[in-house]
């Protein structure tokens, strides 16, 4: 549903490291699915980032966990408004853009505009 609402009112960037994350998840979890997901990708209109290998050449904030970087630094390399996510490991992330909003919280801010 919010992926929906994206594409039909915003633009919707993926990065690398979120579209390589998705697939090993898939072949973890769901390895006969990964044709769908494939479709999924093809049918949607997005921008590709490609995240960045090296991190130092962002400025960011301290993360708990070190796997949500890349995520951290493709949304700001990318120069997005929103990240929207639902780890929570980004609840407390202080940071002036892209501002960072649950898919809950997205969904209710899409609403008021």
């Amino acid at each position: 549903m919010v992926l929906r609402c994206i594409a039909e009112s915003q633009r919707l960037v993926l990065a690398t490291y979120i579209i390589e994350e998705l697939y090993r998840v898939f072949q973890t979890k769901f390895p006969d699915k990964t044709k769908h997901l494939d479709s999924y990708l093809e049918k949607r209109e997005f921008e590709l980032f490609v995240s960045p290998h090296d991190l130092r050449q962002v400025t960011m904030p301290m993360m708990r966990d070190a796997k949500d970087e890349p995520v951290l630094a493709s949304a700001i390399l990318a120069e997005v408004d929103v990240l929207v996510t639902g780890d929570k490991d980004f609840a407390n992330i202080e940071i002036d853009k892209p501002i960072i909003l649950t898919p809950a919280a997205f969904l209710e801010l899409l609403k008021r505009m």
